[in-house]
């Protein structure tokens, strides 16, 4: 079904794009697109159905990857690392 895939970054900034949700095997595929350029903080995502209904990013899986997202621990480990360091502003 159609969906719109929500991000939210840098204190309440939404970029809003479309996507295709399977809701028998919670898949998110054939998200739009977008520019991001100069947003720093990806707060949440989440998906909104036609119906208005929400669901977090933990609970569905981008085109089947059940391992997409990086843990607060992991994302402070990369910002303390020189990759991190190379990668300044895009974490």
């Amino acid at each position: 079904m159609k969906a719109t895939y929500v991000s939210v970054w840098d204190g309440g900034v939404e970029v809003r794009t479309s996507c295709e949700y399977d809701s028998e095997t919670l898949d998110v595929t054939d998200i739009e697109s977008a520019d991001v350029d100069g947003l720093d903080n990806l707060e949440r995502e989440h998906i909104e159905l036609p119906d208005g209904t929400e669901i977090e990013r933990g609970d569905f899986t981008i085109d089947g990857d059940t391992d997409d997202t990086l843990s607060d621990e992991d994302l402070e480990l990369i910002r303390r690392s020189n990759w991190g360091t190379t990668l300044k502003g895009k974490l």
